[in-house]
C-alpha cells in the first residue's frame, strides 16, 4: 500500500478523467476578442455607446424551463416560519458564493487578499484579510468560511484549514466556528489497482443561512468503509475512511451547535437551503475509480422529515456502472441548488470532457440534463423561470504544439445568456468571439443575481449587466 500526496492524488484523478491530463501545460496565448457589445476600454467606467447592449428582456412563457419541474408534494404555507430570510441565494453560494449584498446595497466581495465590500456611491474598501467564500449577509452582519492555505511539500499552495467568522460592516471579526483541518488522505494499492482509504475533510462547506440559524457541513470523525461492486466484473472492494461529515445548524444569537443530520458522506457531499427544507447530496468514494457513490435527499429545516428525491436504488448505468451499500448512483457534484420547484445540479466531466459540465435537474424521481455547461462558468437561477448560463456551441477547442502537447484551450462564439439553458435560448449578455482559457480578464468570471441585477465578477474587476455593461469597481492588482 502506498499513501499519497494531495498534488500526487490530483494528478492521478486527472488522468482517470481523460481530457483533463493535460492541464496546466499551457502557454500564454494572444488575447481575445470580445464582441463589440462587451467591449471594455481600459479607462472608462462603462462601456462607450456603441457597446450597450439591448434592454433587459422580459421574456415570455416560451422562455421558461421546459417542462417545468417539480418535486414530491411539499407542505404549503404563507407564514412567515416557512418564508425564512436567506442569507444568500442557493444559485450564488453553488456559483461560488464570492458575491453577497447587504440590506442597504453594498456588495461584498470575496477576493484573494480579503473581504471587500462596496457601498453604493462609495468606493471598494478593504473589510478583511480572510480569504473567504460562501458570503452570506444576514441580520446586519456577513457570514463566511474563512479559509487558511499553506504550501505543500510541492510548493503549491492548498488549502489547510477552515473557520465560520461574522463580520460587522465596521470590520469587527468574531469567529463562530473554530478552525478545523482541510484535505484529502488516500491510500491506492498499486497491486489491485483500487483505493483502499479515502477521506476528504472539508473543515465547513456549504455554509447557507436561513431564518435564525446557519447550516453547513463538517466532519463528525466518525470512521466507516464503503463496499462496493462491479456490475461488470463482478469484483468486490472496500473503502475505509477515517470521519464523513454531518449537517449542522448555528443559532445566530447563542450560537449552539446542533448536528440534524448525521453522515452524509466522506467524499464530497453538499447542502443548499431554500428556507422552507434542506437538500443534501450525500457523496462516499468509489474504490474502483474517481466517482463517488451519490444520494439526492430532502429534510425539513431541523433535519426531520427524510425524503429521496431518487429512488434508494437509482442506477441508470446499472449494466455496466457499480453498486454499493451506500447508493448505487455515480456521479461528481460540484453543487445543488434548489429552483422552481425542482433541485438542480452542477455535475463535472460532461460525457468524459472534464473542463465541461452539465447543469442537472432532479426531478419526478429522474435526473435529467437541462443543460451543457461548458467554460467553468456556473448557471445561476434569475427567477421567474430563467437563468443566467454560459454557451459556447462547439465545446472547448484545443491547441498542439509540434509534439502534440496541448498548449492552449479556448471557445469560440460564446455567449452568457439570460433564459432558459433547456432550450439554449434568451437574451445574450455578453458574447465573446474567442476566448482563452488563460491569462486575459474573461478567462474565468463568475456570476450573481443580487436585489433582481446580474453581476459579473472577473479577476480585474466587477461588473452590472442590464441595459449595458457598466463596470462598478477594478479590483486590486
Amino acid at each position: 500500500m502506498k499513501k499519497i500526496s494531495t498534488l500526487a492524488l490530483c494528478l492521478m484523478l486527472l488522468l482517470t478523467l481523460t481530457a483533463c491530463a493535460a492541464i496546466g501545460r499551457y502557454t500564454g496565448a494572444p488575447q481575445p476578442t470580445l464582441a463589440p457589445e462587451a467591449t471594455l476600454a481600459p479607462t472608462e467606467t462603462s462601456v462607450p455607446e456603441q457597446a450597450t447592449l439591448a434592454p433587459q428582456p422580459t421574456l415570455g412563457p416560451q422562455a421558461t424551463l421546459a417542462p417545468q419541474p417539480t418535486l414530491a408534494p411539499q407542505p404549503t404555507s404563507g407564514s412567515e416560519e416557512t418564508q425564512a430570510a436567506l442569507g444568500n441565494a442557493p444559485a450564488n453560494l453553488s456559483a461560488g458564493g464570492r458575491l453577497a449584498m447587504g440590506g442597504d446595497g453594498a456588495l461584498y466581495l470575496a477576493l484573494e487578499d480579503g473581504v471587500y465590500v462596496l457601498p453604493q456611491g462609495g468606493a471598494l474598501t478593504k473589510l478583511s484579510g480572510d480569504r473567504a467564500k460562501a458570503l452570506n449577509f444576514l441580520g446586519g452582519s456577513l457570514y463566511y468560511i474563512a479559509m487558511r492555505y499553506a504550501e505543500n511539500e510541492s510548493g503549491f499552495s492548498e488549502q489547510t484549514g477552515a473557520q465560520i467568522v461574522r463580520l460587522s460592516p465596521d470590520g469587527a471579526r468574531q469567529v463562530l466556528a473554530a478552525e478545523k483541518p482541510v484535505g484529502s488522505s488516500s491510500v491506492f494499492d498499486t497491486e489491485t489497482g483500487l483505493f483502499s482509504e479515502w477521506t476528504q475533510r472539508v473543515g465547513y462547506g456549504d455554509l447557507c443561512l436561513a431564518g435564525n440559524y446557519a447550516y453547513f457541513l463538517s466532519d463528525n470523525e466518525r470512521p466507516g468503509a464503503v463496499k462496493a461492486r462491479s456490475s461488470v466484473t463482478g469484483q468486490e472492494a472496500e473503502v475505509d475512511f477515517s470521519s464523513e461529515q454531518s449537517v449542522y445548524r448555528l443559532h445566530l444569537e447563542t450560537l449552539e451547535v446542533e448536528e440534524i443530520v448525521k453522515n452524509v458522506g466522506s467524499g464530497r457531499p453538499h447542502l443548499a437551503t431554500d428556507g422552507q427544507h434542506l437538500y443534501v447530496v450525500t457523496s462516499y468514494e468509489n474504490p474502483f475509480y474517481a466517482y463517488p457513490f451519490v444520494t439526492f435527499r430532502r429534510y425539513d429545516m431541523d433535519g426531520g422529515g427524510e425524503t429521496w428525491l431518487l429512488p434508494e436504488d437509482y442506477n441508470p448505468n446499472a449494466a455496466c456502472g457499480y453498486t454499493s451499500d451506500r447508493g448505487s448512483f455515480t456521479e461528481i457534484v460540484d453543487g445543488i441548488f434548489p429552483a422552481n420547484g425542482a433541485l438542480f445540479v452542477e455535475a463535472s466531466d460532461s460525457e468524459g470532457d472534464f473542463p465541461d459540465s452539465r447543469l442537472m435537474c432532479v426531478v419526478a424521481g429522474e435526473y435529467r440534463k437541462v443543460a451543457d455547461e461548458t467554460y467553468y462558468v456556473r448557471t445561476v437561477d434569475a427567477g421567474e423561470g430563467r437563468m443566467v448560463f454560459f454557451t459556447a456551441p462547439d465545446g472547448l477547442q484545443y491547441e498542439q504544439d509540434e509534439e502534440g502537447v496541448i498548449v492552449n484551450e479556448y471557445v469560440r462564439d460564446a455567449r452568457l445568456i439570460l433564459g432558459d439553458p433547456g432550450e439554449g435560448e434568451g437574451k445574450t449578455l455578453l458574447s465573446f468571439d474567442r476566448l482563452e482559457r488563460f491569462n486575459q480578464e474573461f478567462s474565468r468570471f463568475e456570476t450573481a443575481c443580487l436585489g433582481g441585477e446580474i453581476y459579473v465578477l472577473t479577476d480585474a474587476a466587477l461588473y452590472r449587466v442590464g441595459g449595458g455593461l457598466e463596470k462598478l469597481c477594478g479590483l486590486p492588482a
